[in-house]
């Protein structure tokens, strides 16, 4: 996936039509190879960065060796004294140029038409970007530090699934992050005798929690028990998440593991 830059789409939509609706009748030479330079840089941009334009592809090619050949008669050229010549009929270099502008603007622009885009929607008071490209930023520092790279990866995942309206998949990463600093918080509080050894369920580690006698560790058990209804739902197969579900457990989540975190911190 990757983020779409729609100012450099504006600037070269704003560079290419004046090169394209040149009246060689009235231009002079300088004023063209002043337009066409504008060109060149986000033509070769766009060519090299978006593999999937295709039909517009060879015109465009075409048109950065047009201007190349116009930039080439000016070195050889006077050019100072070029610079102020009007273009004549014979003048194909010029020519050539605005012809093939005029050519590759409709192609490119049925090209940009025919690309598979997407305008994505904002999912409650989360900033779209970041759930896309930081969503372990729902973590404070100290937290994300604390319950290591595997959940900060599965909260990452979470964001872009809760963004890209794949809320069962969101729900999916959301619990297994949780789960994972479930087990660290479980070693750090129970102390058990061997803390590589994970319990067969959520239920277990519940159990475990209520007989610690802690009242910062009752809270955590008891929001993770609010929440064990919701990790059964998601884990079975058949089970689908709304929207409104997916973004309810991503919320919930964030407030067990930085419960639990500030503990794993100490």
């Amino acid at each position: 996936m990757e983020r779409i830059n729609l100012p450099f789409y504006y600037t070269l939509g704003a560079a290419l039509n004046p090169l394209a609706q040149t009246n060689l009748t009235t231009v002079t030479k300088g004023q063209l190879y002043v337009t066409a330079s504008v060109v060149r840089f986000p033509l070769r941009t766009l060519l090299d960065s978006v593999e999937s334009l295709k039909v517009c592809r060879a015109d465009g090619e075409q048109l950065l060796r047009a201007i190349d050949d116009m930039e080439r008669w000016f070195n050889q050229a006077e050019l100072l004294k070029q610079f102020a010549e009007t273009i004549q009929p014979g003048d194909f270099v010029f020519q050539n140029v605005v012809m093939l502008a005029a050519r590759f603007e409709p192609v490119l622009s049925a090209d940009l038409a025919a690309l598979i885009t997407y305008w994505v929607t904002q999912k409650g008071i989360y900033d779209t970007a970041d759930l896309i490209e930081r969503a372990e930023g729902c973590l404070p520092v100290p937290a994300q530090q604390a319950v290591g790279e595997m959940v900060v990866a599965d909260l990452r995942q979470a964001g872009r699934c809760l963004v890209l309206d794949s809320p069962t998949a969101c729900g999916f990463h959301t619990i297994r992050a949780l789960e994972t600093v479930l087990h660290s918080y479980y070693v750090a509080v129970c102390k058990p005798p061997d803390p590589e050894k994970k319990l067969k369920s959520w239920s277990a580690y519940l159990a475990a929690l209520y007989k610690v006698e802690d009242e910062e560790v009752k809270k955590v058990y008891y929001l993770l028990y609010q929440m064990k209804g919701d990790r059964n739902d998601i884990m079975h197969p058949e089970m689908v998440l709304s929207a409104d579900e997916a973004l309810a457990v991503f919320e919930t989540a964030q407030a067990a593991i930085i419960a639990m975190a500030d503990r794993l911190t100490n």
